[in-house]
C-alpha cells in the first residue's frame, strides 16, 4: 500500500503542500506510533511524557468525566476533530460520535481511518528526508459509531440535534467568533451534560479579531483580564458549573529535532438541569 500522501484528495484552491504538511503532521499527532513518531520522548517523563497522546487524553477525560456524572452515553460531538483520534476514543463508550472540522482533508483522512482502521503516511525526518509510519486505531474500537462531517464552530448544522457530551480541543482562539462558537456549544449539550474544553489561547489576529478574543487584553482600567477567567465567566453565563480545571500538554512533531510543546488550559464544565 502506498503512503497516504501519494493519493490525498487535494482541492485546486488552497495551498497544497501547507494543507499536506498539516494533515500529516496531525496524522502522527494523533496516532502516532509513539515508538516511531515520538521515539526519542518514550523515555522522557514528566511535562514531556504527559504530553504523548493528548487526542487520547481529550476523550478520555470525556470518558472520565461522563462515568463520573452519570451523563448518559448516548450521543457526543466533537468539534474540531482533525483526523479524529479523540472521536474514536469516545466512541469506546458513547453509542454515536459525530466529528466535524472546518477543513475538509481532515475529514477525509478521518473517514479513511474509520473505513480502514489503518493508513501509511509519511513521517519527515529532516529535510527532504520521510520515513513511512503506520496510523491505527485499536480493533476494540466501532468505527461505524462515528460519523465525521465538514462544518462551520461557528455556525452549526441546525439538524444537527443536541449532545451527552461535547469536546472542542484546541478550537477557541482559532475560530472568527469564538462567542458564537461558545453559545452554539452551549445549546447543543443537553442539560445535565459534559462539556470539555482545553485552549492554549495562542490568539491571532488572522484567524480571530481582537474584539472578538475572550480575555488576553488590558482594559481601560489597566487590569488585565485573563482568558480563564473570561472563558470561565462566559460558561457561567450560559448555565454551566465548572467541574475541573487545570492544564493539560501536548506535544507536536514537526521533524525528529523539533517538535512544539504546548501547554493548553482545560476545563470540564457540566451543564445545569
Amino acid at each position: 500500500m502506498a503512503p497516504w500522501y501519494v493519493h490525498c484528495p487535494m482541492s485546486n484552491t488552497v495551498n497544497i503542500s501547507h494543507v499536506l504538511f498539516m494533515c500529516l503532521q496531525y496524522l502522527s499527532l494523533h496516532f502516532g506510533p509513539l515508538e516511531i513518531a515520538f521515539a526519542d520522548f518514550l523515555a522522557e517523563i514528566g511535562i514531556l511524557a504527559d504530553g504523548l497522546e493528548f487526542p487520547k487524553k481529550c476523550g478520555d477525560l470525556v470518558l472520565h468525566w461522563a462515568a463520573n456524572n452519570k451523563v448518559s452515553k448516548g450521543r457526543a460531538l466533537d468539534l474540531g476533530c482533525a483526523v479524529g483520534r479523540s472521536s474514536f476514543e469516545i466512541a469506546r463508550e458513547f453509542q454515536e460520535v459525530i466529528g466535524i472540522d472546518l477543513s475538509q482533508t481532515f475529514i477525509d483522512m478521518a473517514n479513511t481511518m474509520k473505513q480502514q482502521k489503518q493508513v501509511e503516511y509519511s513521517l519527515k525526518v529532516e529535510g527532504d528526508i520521510t520515513e513511512v509510519a503506520v496510523a491505527s486505531i485499536d480493533d476494540a474500537i466501532d468505527t461505524s459509531r462515528c460519523t465525521f462531517q465538514q462544518g462551520d464552530a461557528c455556525a452549526l448544522p441546525s439538524d444537527l440535534g443536541t449532545f451527552d457530551a461535547i469536546l472542542a480541543a484546541n478550537l477557541l482562539c482559532r475560530v472568527p467568533d469564538p462567542q458564537a462558537c461558545l453559545h452554539g456549544i452551549a445549546d447543543a449539550v443537553n442539560p445535565g451534560g459534559l462539556l470539555v474544553l482545553t485552549s492554549p489561547f495562542t490568539w491571532l489576529e488572522e484567524y480571530t479579531a481582537k474584539a472578538k478574543w475572550v480575555g488576553g487584553r488590558v482594559g481601560e482600567d489597566g487590569k488585565a483580564l485573563r482568558c480563564a477567567d473570561a472563558l470561565k465567566a462566559t460558561m457561567a453565563d450560559l448555565g454551566f458549573s465548572v467541574l475541573e480545571e487545570g492544564k493539560i500538554p501536548l506535544v507536536i512533531r514537526e521533524t525528529c529535532r523539533k517538535y512544539q510543546l504546548i501547554l493548553a488550559h482545560k476545563l470540564v464544565l457540566q451543564k445545569a438541569q
